[in-house]
């Protein structure tokens, strides 16, 4: 799903072929460092637990260190691993600010919310377009996501089934 409205969400802004393959790929290997998380943390359906949630927040990490061993996949690498990065340097893995993130990993990280709200999991039922984006303007109210990117993302899938 990520990879999906990553990539439709590069072409409504107007990106070229190029990016949004590009931007397609990043959502594709977001999580690929959940490999290296225990399943027992992965697959369980209730709430994690302090201890488990620090566990699992290393998954961004091991992203950019499993994509760091690709050549020439820089861009694709860091718009995948920082997606748990908040513009406020409060997100993980490296505490990034506003100023040291790009477009694309501004996107990414509004995307993976976006997917996150709206799925349903086996704990919780996914949430409506609208109330998502609800809640995507008041996280960018406090600065952890970016506001414009929030305000396209409420346009670009207000009818859309991706």
């Amino acid at each position: 799903g990520v990879a999906e409205k990553a990539a439709a969400f590069a072409e409504y802004i107007g990106y070229d072929s190029t990016q949004v393959q590009k931007m397609y790929l990043a959502g594709a290997l977001h999580d690929i460092g959940k490999m290296a998380i225990d399943n027992d943390i992965l697959e369980k359906p209730d709430k994690l637990t302090d201890e488990e949630f620090s566990k699992m927040k290393n998954h961004a990490g091991y992203t950019y260190l499993i994509l760091s061993n690709i050549n020439d996949l820089e861009d694709i690498r860091d718009w995948a691993a920082f997606h748990h990065e908040k513009l406020n340097g409060k997100g993980y893995p490296f505490g990034k600010t506003a100023a040291e993130l790009n477009e694309p990993e501004r996107i990414m990280a509004c995307i993976d919310i976006y997917q996150a709200l709206t799925e349903s999991r086996p704990y919780k039922q996914g949430f409506s377009h609208e109330k998502t984006c609800d809640i995507l303007d008041d996280m960018a109210d406090k600065c952890f996501i970016d506001a414009g990117i929030a305000q396209k993302i409420r346009v670009c899938f207000q009818n859309t089934t991706i």
